[in-house]
């Protein structure tokens, strides 16, 4: 049975990585601090896979090809709600 905390307000934020598989730590790092300035804390973290980017449509600049993960990072906030 699921039960609801009447004291914290919950947001759920994803971050889809770069085509490289990379995490996009600048978007990561602007939605932190924003959520920060507006009273949230960083509740939990998680990564799901969503897929490869395999071959043909991205290679670097020596030819070869990247066969990267591609995650979604979800952030999990949470905030007191004021009463």
């Amino acid at each position: 049975m699921l039960y609801l905390n009447s004291e914290y307000k919950y947001e759920t934020v994803v971050i889809n990585d770069l085509i490289t598989g990379e995490i996009d730590s600048e978007k990561l790092q602007k939605k932190l601090e924003s959520y920060a300035l507006n009273g949230w804390r960083l509740h939990s973290v998680f990564t799901n896979e969503v897929g490869r980017n395999s071959g043909g449509s991205f290679t670097s600049f020596q030819g070869v090809s990247i066969n990267a993960a591609i995650d979604q990072t979800i952030l999990i906030f949470e905030r007191r709600i004021k009463v």
